[in-house]
């Protein structure tokens, strides 16, 4: 299948010449869309998104937009949907624009991909246990808002499940709101109306916004149903992830747009692949330890399993706490038959891989074990 077929042409673009944050938050939200090409008179430039704006320390409405475009690759209306597919995979961004003669011709998402699913890698069986991420992250109703930015930047995700004080699910906050949020209040700062606390400008106090007074009704599937079910979901409700619940509607699992690209990107194939996400290009010596560290593992792990081919995602958050730098690391094998995932956080980068690997271990073999019990 070529990109022309499942393309959105036409799109909703951001013209940055004397554009503000301001603009680019109020137009997006306008059409419900997370991120939204940015062009100068009818010449790309490059992407504007929610999860870049929102990943800044501090905001300025009146900013230029142009100063939060990031630059993203291009793919040609001619070429094959896998392209894609590998693209989302390898940079992590969730949009590209489709450019012919050096024109801005259209967009091609995840959600693009998502949305013709079944015509893109035809009928699969596998359901939602198979592709889900173990280990949820989530966040309470009593939590802030801004703890849940938190924790939704870690993942690299817009979106994320809360939960009641029972453990339940009781629903989903988006990071588009959260965002609106921001900026409502920042509006109402400069107007001097003060904030819904009825706090003015220039006091001292903080005002926290729960999840829950954001949050949105949930949609929720389970372990058993069909991830081509799960992905029509995701279309029809325009979210990114889905939570797994189990009878108690408690949440045993996340399937979301990033786990269904993971399990149909075809390079599987190819051996088993390292795909690390979340650092930034002068990171050479993370990379480093990266990629030494995980081929030793993967070479543990073929033994451990006999699988040959698969994927590590391997998807690194730092974070600044009391003067120093913690890391926050999320790790998701994608193996046929086997999908699994571990995540820990250290102050030693090197720790805290360590010990994710040496946490796989007796997992893959009481996993090998299971699998050698079934075959008798």
């Amino acid at each position: 299948m070529l990109v022309k077929e499942i393309m959105t042409t036409k799109p909703v673009v951001l013209d940055i010449r004397n554009a503000t944050v301001s603009d680019a938050m109020d137009r997006m939200r306008d059409v419900d869309i997370h991120q939204i090409p940015a062009v100068n008179g009818k010449k790309y430039v490059g992407m504007l998104n929610y999860r870049e704006i929102m990943r800044r320390r501090s905001l300025q409405l009146s900013a230029k937009a142009e100063n939060y475009v990031i630059s993203s690759p291009s793919v040609s209306p001619e070429d094959d949907v896998t392209a894609v597919i590998r693209l989302i995979v390898d940079t992590g961004l969730s949009a590209f624009p489709v450019i012919k003669d050096r024109k801005l011709v259209g967009i091609i998402s995840r959600s693009d991909v998502i949305q013709n699913l079944e015509k893109v890698i035809g009928a699969r069986d596998l359901r939602n246990i198979d592709v889900m991420s173990t280990e949820p992250v989530y966040v309470h109703e009593d939590d802030s808002i801004d703890e849940a930015s938190v924790k939704m930047r870690g993942l690299d995700e817009t979106e994320i499940p809360v939960i009641d004080q029972y453990d339940r699910l009781s629903g989903i906050l988006r990071l588009d709101e959260i965002a609106v949020n921001t900026f409502k209040r920042q509006k109402s700062s400069i107007r001097g109306t003060g904030d819904p606390s009825g706090a003015r400008v220039g006091e001292k106090l903080k005002v926290v916004i729960t999840c829950a007074s954001l949050m949105d009704t949930p949609s929720h599937i389970r372990a058993q149903d069909s991830f081509v079910e799960s992905a029509r979901l995701l279309t029809e409700r325009r979210l990114h992830i889905l939570p797994v619940v189990d009878d108690e509607m408690k949440i045993l699992g996340i399937v979301g747009i990033s786990d269904i690209i993971d399990a149909i990107d075809e390079r599987e194939k190819e051996g088993m692949l390292v795909v690390v996400s979340g650092l930034e290009p002068g990171d050479r010596e993370i990379y480093d330890i990266t990629f030494a560290m995980a081929s030793k593992f993967l070479n543990r792990f073929s033994n451990i399993t006999g699988i040959t081919h698969g994927k590590l995602n391997i998807h690194v958050t730092r974070y600044n706490t009391e003067g120093r730098e913690k890391y926050s690391v999320r790790t998701k094998i994608i193996a046929e038959p086997l999908v699994i995932g571990i995540n820990h956080h250290d102050w030693n980068y090197g720790k805290c891989l360590s010990f994710i690997f040496d946490t796989y271990e007796p997992r893959l073999r009481k996993w090998k074990t299971k699998q050698g019990h079934e075959l008798i």
